[in-house]
């Protein structure tokens, strides 16, 4: 009996690192290029949030300083933008400026130094 638990526990462990390492390796290939759900270059300074997003990342297009780059993702008067500097998201072709917390469907007026992309982080 004891032998038997011994083995099902190790193939539990084996199993587990494999879920986790294909969880990495999947985490960590983020091209904001496919799941982008505004973009102001061609729809404008106003998005359109139907709530099914649930994690929403600021991208600036092109290569900027993430500190210098000025955006506001407004509602109502208040400013749902979070900014983040962290560049492990980065890409070739975009700059991780933060994430939008939006909570509530509806539409946001984006107020940026440049262009950006709302891009779902949801996987």
């Amino acid at each position: 009996m004891n032998k038997a638990v011994a083995i099902s526990g190790g193939v539990c462990i084996v199993l587990g690192i494999f879920a986790a390492i294909i969880g990495l390796v999947s985490g960590m290939s983020v091209d904001p290029e496919e799941n982008i759900l505004h973009d102001t270059k061609t729809d404008g300074s106003t998005f359109g949030y139907d709530g099914d997003t649930i994690i929403v990342a600021v991208y600036a297009v092109g290569d900027v300083g993430c500190k210098n780059f000025e955006v506001t993702i407004v509602d109502d008067g208040y400013d749902f933008f979070e900014r983040d500097c962290d560049n492990y998201y980065d890409t070739q072709d975009y700059t991780y400026l933060g994430e939008a917390d939006l909570r509530v469907e509806g539409n946001y007026e984006i107020e940026s130094s440049g262009d950006i992309v709302l891009v779902s982080h949801d996987s």
